[in-house]
C-alpha cells in the first residue's frame, strides 16, 4: 500500500510463477545490456504501449516545448539520438513488450487507486506526471 496526500494505491502481488517469469526476462535482458547498449527508454516504452496517441513515443523520447525528452539522457542520446534511431532495428518494440507490457497488465489487474476525500483532480493528475 502506498499512501500519498491525495490518494492511496493498493497493490496486490502477482502469482509466484508469473513473478518468476518476469524476473527471468528482466535478468536475461539485463545480461544482454551488459554486453552492449540496449534501445530501451522506459517512459517512451510505456507511452507506446499505452497508445496515448499516434506519436506518443516520439513525443516522450524527443524534446517538446514543455518537457525534456527522455532521449536527452546522455547514455541514450549517444547511441540513439532520435526516435528513429531508437526504433530502427525493431529491438525497442520487442524490449518494450517483454519488459513493460506485463507490468502494465499487472497494474491494470492488481493495482487500485483510492482518491482521498477532498483531493482535487488537478492535484492527482499533476502528481502522476
Amino acid at each position: 500500500m502506498i499512501v500519498a496526500r491525495d490518494a492511496t494505491a493498493v497493490l496486490r502481488a502477482p502469482g509466484t510463477d508469473e513473478a518468476r517469469g518476469w524476473l527471468g526476462e528482466l535478468m536475461s535482458t539485463w545480461r544482454e545490456g551488459m554486453n552492449a547498449p540496449l534501445p530501451m527508454a522506459p517512459r517512451t516504452a510505456i507511452a507506446v504501449l499505452q497508445k496515448q496517441k499516434d506519436d506518443a513515443g516520439r513525443t516522450v523520447y524527443e524534446r517538446s516545448d514543455r518537457i525534456r525528452g527522455e532521449g536527452d539522457e546522455p547514455c541514450l542520446a549517444r547511441m540513439y539520438p532520435d526516435y528513429e534511431a531508437l526504433t530502427a532495428d525493431g529491438r525497442f518494440a520487442q524490449l518494450a513488450n517483454a519488459l513493460f507490457a506485463p507490468l502494465l497488465a499487472w497494474a491494470d489487474d492488481h493495482v487500485t487507486m483510492q482518491v482521498h476525500a477532498g483531493a482535487s483532480e488537478e492535484n492527482t493528475e499533476s502528481d502522476e506526471e
